[in-house]
């Protein structure tokens, strides 16, 4: 299975809102969601579409402890490894 990297991720921002990514790029990484414009509720959506999209399945307890998109695309990534 392909690394899930900031490229997928970005993929999966612009479908859920119809090509509007937000400030993702690099630097965006290690801010929080919320500091990126990003609410609770937008956060659900790309995950139920990566689930959708991809063999991994994230709780709601794990999408808690996810809370930069940094850290989403580690996780996601790790369990495409293990899965893969």
């Amino acid at each position: 299975m392909p690394a899930f990297t900031l490229t997928e991720f970005r993929q999966v921002v612009e479908k859920c809102f119809q090509g509007e990514a937000g400030p993702l790029d690099g630097t965006a990484l290690d801010a929080s969601f919320s500091d990126l414009g990003f609410d609770s509720l937008m956060v659900y959506e790309i995950t139920v579409r990566i689930q959708d999209e991809y063999p991994v399945e994230i709780t709601d307890e794990e999408l808690d402890e996810l809370r930069t998109p940094g850290a989403f695309i580690a996780f996601v990534d790790a369990r495409l490894s293990v899965s893969g």
